[in-house]
């Protein structure tokens, strides 16, 4: 008998096949602030209900490889700068790309700043 992936690939066109990154939409950029994504990391996050996934358009400016494993980047939208890592990926992106990212409060060095983890990149 043929496997329930066998069938699927004979039932179903490439598209549907596609995964599917479900977000919560943009962010508009003035709501992109320490504040907000504080109270976001404020609530509880949890099984069947994650934290938001927002989807925008950003300029690459700056990327480099951690560990060999990881992208670390420089994203920018409407003026404003943004660090940005997306794990598990050293594939670097093109000047403008559009992804799917949540925005967490990075504290280093007594320096807070919003840094977005990247979930996945739209091809």
């Amino acid at each position: 008998g043929e496997t329930f992936e066998q069938l699927s690939r004979k039932q179903l066109s490439p598209e549907q096949l596609e995964p599917v990154t479900e977000t919560d939409g943009s962010l508009a950029t003035r709501y992109l602030t320490e504040d907000f994504v504080a109270l976001l990391g404020s609530q509880t996050w949890g099984m069947g209900f994650p934290s938001p996934l927002f989807y925008d358009e950003f300029t690459v400016k700056r990327q480099r490889v951690l560990k060999n494993a990881h992208l670390k980047r420089l994203l920018e939208r409407d003026g404003r700068l943004y660090e940005a890592i997306q794990f598990q990926n050293s594939t670097f992106l093109p000047d403008t790309v559009k992804l799917a990212y949540r925005p967490v409060l990075n504290t280093f060095n007594n320096r807070t700043t919003i840094q977005l983890t990247i979930e996945t990149v739209e091809r």
